[in-house]
């Protein structure tokens, strides 16, 4: 399932995008109209995000550093010079790709390997659906101890590659240090958590 958070103030905009999303599946879509509402929601739990670049009450560059270590696209009614913004009106082409790019997992290297085999593909994944929550159990463990925790967090971008997940937050978690604040910490695992729950899912629909 792919969690979509969408953050827009303008009430057309935002009955747009649900247009483009009619008939998209596995898709659940939250909407927040300003910073104030998204600021009580945990963006860990989003796959992607959809943000105007300037909401009532906070303005582009704000958001940005909000929302700078998820994988979010802004949209803007002006193009905003060096920024890769979408110029409004949205089109259903970008939404579409944007969310088709947001899917956790990638087959192609299991594939590649299995050659056609599917028995070996089939084992792969179900290999790959067994380890990753033993992975995410250590991570979690390790969440009073730094080092452990970066080993943690090394050891499991093995599992992440051979499903093409991108390991930007587990290199986020081997690049802490002592002076990193504990909330920075567990808001980092928290979102691993939920990347691999998902990763878990899509791979188990796969399977099938």
């Amino acid at each position: 399932m792919i969690e979509l958070l969408y953050i827009e103030d303008d009430e057309i905009d935002v009955l747009a995008l649900k247009r483009h999303l009619k008939g998209v599946s596995n898709l659940n879509l939250t909407v927040c109209q300003s910073l104030a509402e998204v600021k009580m929601v945990d963006l860990s739990l989003f796959n992607c995000i959809i943000s105007d670049a300037n909401l009532g009450d906070a303005n582009y560059e704000t958001l940005k550093q909000i929302l700078a270590v998820h994988n979010v696209q802004f949209i803007s009614g002006n193009q905003i010079e060096g920024e890769d913004i979408w110029v409004k009106p949205i089109s259903k082409d970008n939404v579409e790709r944007f969310i088709s790019q947001s899917q956790i997992v990638n087959l192609k290297y299991i594939k590649e390997l299995a050659e056609g085999d599917i028995d070996y593909e089939k084992d792969m994944i179900e290999t790959t659906i067994r380890i990753l929550p033993e992975r995410l159990l250590a991570i979690k463990k390790s969440k009073n101890n730094i080092n452990q925790l970066k080993k943690a967090a090394h050891k499991t971008k093995s599992s992440y590659r051979v499903c093409g997940i991108d390991n930007a937050l587990l290199q986020k978690i081997e690049d802490l240090t002592d002076a990193n604040d504990i909330s920075e910490v567990s808001y980092l695992i928290a979102a691993v958590e939920t990347e691999i729950n998902t990763a878990v899912e899509e791979l188990k629909a796969f399977h099938i």
